[in-house]
């Protein structure tokens, strides 16, 4: 066998391997940019769309004094109840 042959018999094999690997990298990296568009597209959406915590304590706090300002305009009521039954 003369060294021809022998290389012949390694490179296109070789080749063949490296075909293919070179196709396996090359959608492996459209995918990865497809990836990166979405991750930014959500990144951008979270951004618009998620409030801070400084917004959210905010309106727990204006939530919280509504809660309290009903509660005591029940109580009111209830006294101003309780005054017209002690009365009758």
């Amino acid at each position: 066998m003369d060294w021809t042959a022998i290389v012949e018999a390694v490179a296109i094999p070789l080749g063949g391997v490296g075909t293919v690997a070179w196709y396996g990298y090359t959608k492996l990296v459209a995918r990865l940019g497809v990836v990166e568009q979405k991750q930014g597209a959500f990144e951008l959406f979270a951004a618009r769309n998620y409030v801070t915590s400084h917004a959210l304590e905010t309106a727990i706090s204006n939530f919280n004094e509504s809660v309290k300002a009903i509660f005591s305009k029940l109580e009111k009521i209830d006294e101003k109840i309780d005054k017209k039954a002690d009365k009758a």
